[in-house]
């Protein structure tokens, strides 16, 4: 056996050998790909999600292989603006601090500081005003650049208004204002004054911040083509903060708006919100005449492109005032159309759920891709070194000896290093899986929930649904995680099971104050495989109403045990259908590898014992103990 796998290891050698003999011939062409590369990264459609990643894969594998560092920072900088694009901002800040790392190594600096000014926006998204501020001053002090140096010294006062400095935030404001005129930049002015007015508001200097917010609207105003929603946004901001300071100018300043951003495109959403507060604000004054007109001028300015969120809004406004007016029959039209806009709008979420999953999926393959790669390129340049040194040595027949001995030594610690690779890329592969069909349950539930137009439950089992998905691919990278971590996971994941099977069972969880679990270390996904066989192979097929146990103890170490009263593991068994029956053999035979693996690799003594929870009644029910070694 151990003769086959040397001669498997040298063929590789060979083959690797082989190949960078030849690539070494071609570094010219090398040089010529790194400048084609560098140049279709900018051809690549970002917005595209997951086949945008693939893309940037291909190129970045390629890319590591040709060690062409700047091509591997702007790779990394379009995976980081993807995520920007699905508001995974922590995710872009890991990926743009890698492209940082890249540009450095590349001594490029631009494109190194516009890495940290970019780094300190997805912090403001964040409202991390401190880290914000620090890499901003960190850009404003290296970069030799007017444009960047503005747009830092810009997040610097946004991140000084955020700590609620106000007076260091208007400095800051003031400078860029006249920077910005000098320039003649009317929408950076009318931006700027936006973000005035917002300080000014929260200061209660009213004037002022009215003063400020009518510059910025009239330069939206002045250039309405050019204007965009995320310009706009600060508007709006500023327009609320000024309202809540101010709430008897309420209609005054929403009648202002909506003559000021009509003749922007990019406001109309913008103008159709405002026109539904106008009706309610007039609706709570008495004046049906007149919200009346209003509503029934925005229903006809809707069409297929309009926001669905925004526009189910004016139907309810219109069900509301028809209502009141007596008109039942226009009332009950009116609310039809805001629940079919409303379950389109729910429907619109779970599509970017699902698109968000993908992406997410997608990134996932380009990490463990990204390794596999690594590791290859470091073996083949560990080989060809091996292979120069077994030349000297040959060379030298006076060490002959020597070199055979050392020659046997590598090989036995190459061996060893494959065979320990070999099973971490493993156990990688199987703690990267997760039962694909919870994920499928959990998309037919909120599909129950739309059918039975319960938008709220829907709206909460997503949220839930989405903080699961972002800890399970979280952990996923980690070896292990604290048993608090674990614990918190399994305490969502009951409530969804729960929330789409609430009639069939109640769940318990419990820890022992003796267990420090903040201390404890566990590998992440351990425990849900048999919590949800409890759920899915114990508990769905009990007549009556059953229970789940989750506790933890300390017993001959930390010990998990799950409890369910179901109607055991032989009448499941019975129960199955062919296809189920492949399924949990392969899962659980995915769990006993894993465990053996991670028993094998770290020295860990993991025991999983299962057993029948009471053989004389009528539901036996199963009990499942996991005994885990303290660290």
């Amino acid at each position: 056996m151990n003769t086959i796998i040397y001669l498997r290891l040298e063929m590789r050698t060979f083959i690797i050998i082989v190949f960078l003999c030849f690539t070494a011939t071609l570094s010219s062409q090398q040089k010529k790909f790194s400048k084609t590369q560098s140049l279709s990264i900018e051809a690549i459609d970002l917005t595209q999600g997951e086949d945008a990643i693939l893309q940037v894969e291909q190129i970045l594998n390629r890319a590591k292989q040709a060690k062409d560092l700047t091509t591997q920072g702007k790779c990394y900088d379009a995976l980081a603006i993807i995520y920007e694009g699905i508001e995974e901002y922590e995710l872009a800040i890991d990926r743009r601090q890698t492209a940082l790392q890249f540009f450095q190594q590349a001594n490029d600096a631009y494109q190194s500081e516009l890495q940290i000014a970019k780094i300190g926006q997805l912090y403001l998204e964040l409202k991390n005003w401190s880290k914000a501020a620090s890499f901003f001053r960190i850009c404003i002090e290296r970069t030799g650049n007017a444009s960047l140096d503005l747009i830092c010294k810009e997040g610097l006062a946004d991140a000084y208004a955020g700590q609620g400095k106000e007076e260091e935030s208007l400095n800051y404001y003031d400078a860029l204002d006249s920077s910005y005129q000098d320039q003649n930049s009317t929408l950076s002015n009318a931006r700027i004054n936006a973000k005035k007015a917002k300080v000014y508001a929260s200061q209660n200097d009213q004037y002022q911040a009215r003063e400020n917010y009518r510059r910025a609207a009239e330069g939206y105003g002045a250039e309405p083509k050019e204007t965009t929603d995320e310009d706009l946004k600060d508007l709006e901001e500023a327009k609320e903060v000024i309202i809540k300071q101010e709430p008897e100018a309420e209609l005054d300043l929403r009648y202002e708006n909506v003559e000021r951003q009509m003749d922007i495109p990019a406001a109309k959403s913008n103008v159709l919100k405002e026109n539904v507060e106008i009706s309610k604000k007039l609706v709570e004054a008495g004046d049906m005449v007149e919200a009346e007109s209003i509503i029934a001028k925005t229903k006809s300015e809707i069409s297929s492109t309009t926001e669905r969120l925004a526009a189910k809004d004016v139907y309810k406004v219109s069900s509301d005032i028809n209502f009141k007016k007596g008109n039942y029959e226009l009332a009950l039209k009116d609310l039809e159309d805001y629940e079919t806009l409303s379950r389109q709008s729910v429907e619109q979420k779970i599509k970017e759920q699902n698109r968000l999953i993908n992406i997410l999926k997608a990134q996932r393959r380009v990490d463990l891709n990204e390794k596999d790669l690594t590791i290859s390129l470091n073996q083949a340049e560990y080989r060809v070194n091996q292979l120069q040194s077994k030349n000297w040595i040959i060379g030298l027949l006076s060490l002959l000896l020597l070199g055979a001995l050392l020659a046997f030594y590598f090989i036995y610690k190459n061996i060893q290093a494959k065979r320990q690779a070999n099973q971490l890329l493993l156990l990688k592969s199987l703690r990267a899986q997760m039962n694909p069909h919870f994920i499928f349950n959990v998309l037919n539930s909120v599909n129950s929930f739309i059918a039975k137009n319960d938008e709220r439950a829907a709206n909460k089992y997503l949220a839930d649904f989405s903080k699961l998905m972002r800890k399970v691919l979280q952990d996923s990278q980690k070896d292990f995680i604290t048993l608090e971590e674990e614990m918190d996971l399994m305490t969502i994941y009951l409530r969804l099971e729960h929330l789409r099977f609430e009639d069939k069972f109640d769940y318990t969880i419990t820890v022992d104050d003796a267990v420090d679990i903040h201390n404890v270390s566990i590998p992440p996904m351990l425990i849900q495989p048999f919590v949800e066989n409890a759920i899915w192979h114990g508990l769905r097929y009990k007549e009556s109403k059953g229970n789940i146990t989750l506790s933890v103890n300390t017993e001959n170490g930390t010990t998990i045990t799950i409890s369910d009263n179901g109607i055991g593991r032989a009448k499941s068994k019975e129960l199955k259908t062919k296809n189920q029956k492949s399924y949990t053999s392969t899962g659980m035979k995915n769990l006993e590898e894993r465990l053996r693996l991670i028993n094998t690799i770290y020295g860990k003594s993991y025991r999983i014992d299962i057993n029948d929870l009471s053989a004389d009644a009528e539901d036996v029910g199963t009990q499942v103990i996991i005994t885990l070694t303290h660290d």
